[in-house]
């Protein structure tokens, strides 16, 4: 898998990224974190992703909501604080 040069350098190592992203080494041969990356990030997903699943979750049951007067509670003081 041959690598073509970009004119995109690495804002980590200053080495230029190449497409496909490769793996570059600073002058210790450590790999450059960024461009671990940036690999990563290229690869192909490993689970097949279901093009509805992207589109948020499916309408749940519907809410109803309720007043304190219809729940016995006509001061509302539900959420008050315990006195102290």
């Amino acid at each position: 898998m041959n690598s073509e040069p970009t004119q995109i350098v690495c804002i980590q190592c200053g080495q230029e990224v190449q497409d496909p992203p490769v793996l570059n080494r600073d002058a210790q041969g450590k790999n450059c974190r960024v461009c671990a990356d940036r690999v990563l990030e290229a690869q192909p997903g490993l689970l097949p992703v279901d093009p509805d699943s992207l589109r948020g979750p499916k309408p749940g049951p519907r809410l109803v909501l309720v007043r304190d007067e219809d729940l016995g509670d006509a001061d509302g003081d539900d959420w008050a604080p315990e006195p102290a």
